[in-house]
């Protein structure tokens, strides 16, 4: 059965993007986020790509910190380590 990770002539999958986003998010310059992504690809992707990719969650950043705290749900995550 064929298996396919990537559909043709894409490069960049759900995990890398996603990787890229918080890594800018943290600071790192696009030209660091390259030098990582081309390392993983074994190739060499545009500053051009990156920096697209890194902004296409900006736009839906400012709609998620636009909604009202009624609409998230009431919920306290909590973790610990029990030591004896």
């Amino acid at each position: 059965m064929p298996w396919r990770t990537v559909r043709k002539g894409q490069r960049i999958w759900a995990d890398l993007a996603w990787e890229m986003q918080a890594e800018y998010s943290w600071g790192l310059s696009l030209r660091w986020i390259k030098a990582k992504a081309d390392s993983k690809l074994g190739g060499s992707l545009g500053l051009r790509t990156i920096n697209e990719r890194v902004h296409q969650a900006g736009a839906g950043r400012e709609a998620y910190l636009q909604r009202p705290l009624s609409s998230f749900p009431p919920v306290v995550e909590v973790d610990g380590i029990w030591i004896t």
